[in-house]
């Protein structure tokens, strides 16, 4: 049986995770994220096809650098933030106001999140991102 592939670091994600329960910062444990090209706000019809596809959470960022990062055996983790509901689910009209007033007031809470979780970083790695390419095929 193949073992299942995890764009994000186990071990780091848990350290992220851990650190947010310390510090009394949200985090939602389990999501399944679509990136998009951007910048733009995506159509109501685009997110109802990601909802259909299981999305969690649209975003502009997070690839390639999960790809690269696995390619090169490299420990990698996202922490994003919801900035708005998106078109088709909030009854309002999206704005880019909105999205950097969200991400503004959020400043703060992200800073203090990342700093807990640097310095909870282990020093040896015992996930698998260092063996990811170990039976790839050249």
């Amino acid at each position: 049986m193949m073992k299942k592939k995890e764009p994000y670091c186990s071990e780091l994600r848990a350290v992220i995770l851990t650190a947010g329960k310390k510090e009394g910062i949200a985090l939602k444990e389990n999501a399944a994220y679509i990136c998009v090209n951007g910048p733009r706000l995506e159509t109501a019809a685009e997110i109802k096809a990601f909802s259909l596809l299981g999305a969690d959470v649209v975003g502009m960022t997070g690839m390639p650098e999960a790809s690269l990062a696995r390619e090169l055996a490299i420990c990698f983790s996202g922490i994003g933030v919801v900035t708005n509901y998106a078109a088709g689910i909030s009854s309002s009209r999206l704005t880019t106001t909105e999205v950097v007033r969200t991400m503004t007031e959020s400043a703060e809470a992200v800073k203090i999140l990342l700093e807990s979780t640097f310095v909870n970083i282990p020093h040896t790695r015992n996930c698998g991102c260092k063996d990811a390419l170990a039976n790839a095929k050249m």
